[in-house]
């Protein structure tokens, strides 16, 4: 992981096997390496037998993250696997890309409607006036008045 990554690993706990080692290896991260601490819960669930409880301390761990109904990503933070996101980034491109014109075809047609109801409106507004002024000439202006209880409904 040092390498890999370039993250450093300051502490290291060993569990199973390797924690039953008396002499630390020979490697000069080894000596970072310490057995891991049994206390606790932890210490409880194994009714003091640490050497059981170092040997299924990972079993134990992912059991209790599955009971509290926390998610297990062991991948995750500087370990993530990017390659997978970046796959599906990119397949999911064409689909917000085609997402995005229906959005913008769907407006288009709104705005089309629209445009054409009031073009066939004011067409219907200009025959009425025609046909105003043919019936009544010598009126002047053409005034559309509501009645009274067409006027309360809309104020």
């Amino acid at each position: 992981m040092e390498i890999a990554k370039g993250t450093a690993v300051e502490r290291a706990f060993a569990h199973g096997g390797h924690s039953r080692q008396d002499a630390p290896g020979t490697s000069p991260a080894a000596a970072s390496i310490s057995p891991l601490a049994i206390d606790g819960e932890f210490a409880e669930t194994f009714a003091g037998d640490a050497d059981a409880a170092r040997d299924l301390a990972g079993a134990y761990a992912v059991a209790r993250a599955v009971i509290a109904g926390d998610a297990i990503n062991l991948r995750s933070g500087d370990l993530a696997y990017t390659a997978g996101t970046a796959k599906t980034r990119k397949k999911l491109r064409l689909s917000m890309i085609l997402a995005g014109c229906v959005v913008a075809l769907l407006f288009a047609e709104a705005g089309l409607r629209w445009y054409l109801v009031k073009k066939d409106l004011d067409s219907l507004n200009s025959s009425i006036n025609k046909i105003y002024r043919e019936v009544f000439p010598t009126r002047k202006k053409l005034s559309m008045r509501l009645p009274n209880s067409a006027r309360r409904s809309s104020g």
